[in-house]
């Protein structure tokens, strides 16, 4: 990947992160794209896909399907 497919994911893990703390509960992950992109026109389904994977592999969301929440601080 390049450096700037890099930024562009890290930019999205923090829009990412940042919807997820204001969300109660469970978020699809198709909501929380459409909201994304409403936010954000440039938003690309590739990265939000990248984005999502490393945060859960960050363990800083937990994710069930389609369905995405996040992970508070044990």
């Amino acid at each position: 990947m390049s450096a700037s497919g890099r930024k562009a994911v890290e930019a999205m893990c923090e829009a990412v992160l940042k919807q997820l703390k204001t969300a109660k509960g469970f978020v699809t992950s198709k909501a929380l794209f459409h909201t994304l992109k409403s936010a954000d026109k440039t938003c690309q389904r590739e990265v939000f896909d990248e984005a999502i994977n490393e945060l859960s592999k960050k363990e800083s969301i937990a994710r069930s399907g389609d369905r995405i929440r996040f992970q508070t601080e044990a």
